[in-house]
């Protein structure tokens, strides 16, 4: 009997940890680690362990797949130099160890830019005023580089937009939009004209992974993950707002200076990435969201 391949996933426990967990228990075995609180919930295939990013871990060495996820980002800390210590440690931790994973995927973000200044981003954008933050998810990459070329193994880094899934959450612009339009919450938000393609869903992500770890490409490449087509912002929000029936008020606010930017697909789509429509992506949480009802 063929055997189950198995993934390490670090930050499974996080909402979008939860979705990638649950996604990849189809198919593999997952071993998911967590910082506090467990995934909340059980299944043949997962085991998870407790990872502090100060304590060394012990994972089996038997892991074909590893997908590092869990960081310490502005969402659950103060950034701070701290932030470039820790996320420096929590890679170290994993890559002591010297297991020969067949593929590494990291989840890096958008911050490795720091402060945008262009309308249209790609993936040859040079950084700009990098916060601590961004600084410790270039050194990740860079460590991540250097350990797959030491054990001889393919790399895929991932620099995330806006993530939306099978949660809620008011951490990113959309998510609090689809919060408060959802709950008929009035809303204020800027530059309705703007063009925006900046997010993308957990389950998109999850098959970009997945392909990855099947067709072993593309490999050794860093790519800015998206939406396949731009949106206005307003017509963004109006879509929303007439898939849920809200009754929101909407308030659009027009800036002189207008720092919104969209996102490149052309290393996408040479690459072979599929990806969905942005208005697509959006029906997606939407989904999730009227099945709460």
């Amino acid at each position: 009997m063929k055997r189950k391949k198995k993934i390490l996933l670090t930050g499974g426990n996080s909402q979008i940890g939860q979705d990638l967990v649950r996604f990849f228990l189809k198919k593999y075995i997952v071993i998911s680690t967590y910082r506090n609180k467990k995934i909340p919930f059980k299944h043949k295939n997962l085991k998870q362990i407790k990872y502090n990013f100060n304590k060394n871990i012990k994972v089996p060495k038997n892991i074909d797949y590893f997908i590092h996820l869990a960081a310490m980002t502005p969402i659950n800390a103060k950034v701070s130099k701290k932030m470039l210590i820790i996320n420096k440690l929590g890679i170290e931790k994993i890559l002591m160890q010297n297991i020969n994973f067949r593929s590494i995927v990291l989840i890096s973000t958008f911050s490795v830019y720091g402060k945008i200044n262009k309308k249209i981003i790609n993936e040859n954008q040079k950084p700009y005023k990098i916060d601590y933050y961004g600084k410790s998810k270039i050194l990740v990459e860079n460590q991540i580089k250097k350990y797959s070329k030491k054990i001889n193994s393919n790399f895929l880094i991932l620099r995330l937009p806006g993530v939306i899934g099978n949660f809620q959450n008011k951490h990113t612009f959309l998510n609090k939009v689809l919060n408060n339009i959802y709950n008929n919450k009035d809303l204020i938000y800027k530059n309705p004209n703007s063009l925006t393609n900046n997010v993308i869903h957990t389950d998109t992500l999850a098959r970009i992974i997945n392909s990855f770890f099947y067709n072993n490409k593309p490999k050794n490449k860093i790519l800015n993950l998206c939406s396949k087509k731009k949106e206005k912002l307003k017509d963004i929000i109006e879509f929303i707002k007439n898939k849920f029936k809200s009754h929101s008020k909407i308030k659009e606010v027009y800036m002189k200076k207008d720092n919104s930017f969209y996102i490149s697909t052309q290393r996408l789509t040479a690459n072979k990435i599929k990806i969905i429509n942005t208005k697509k992506t959006i029906l997606k949480t939407i989904k999730f969201y009227q099945k709460l009802k």
